[in-house]
């Protein structure tokens, strides 16, 4: 039941790396790991448990801040 809450922990952990180093290693699973919640993102803008469900301010804070 957590599990796009811990995908934008990591997610923010990779964009993090990849930012902080500009590493190549880092930079094909940033992208992908935000493009994941670009897609998983509910049509009403926020982010549930999972993917395209409603949402939970506790997930969305972890998604924004990967974004950002």
């Amino acid at each position: 039941n957590t599990y796009l809450y811990t995908h934008g922990i990591a997610a923010l952990a990779l964009v993090e790396a990849y930012g902080l180093t500009r590493d190549a290693k880092f930079e094909s699973p940033a992208q992908k790991a935000v493009s994941f919640l670009t897609a998983a993102q509910d049509k009403g803008g926020s982010w549930g448990y999972r993917p395209n469900t409603p949402g939970d301010t506790s997930i969305l804070g972890w998604q924004i801040q990967a974004f950002r």
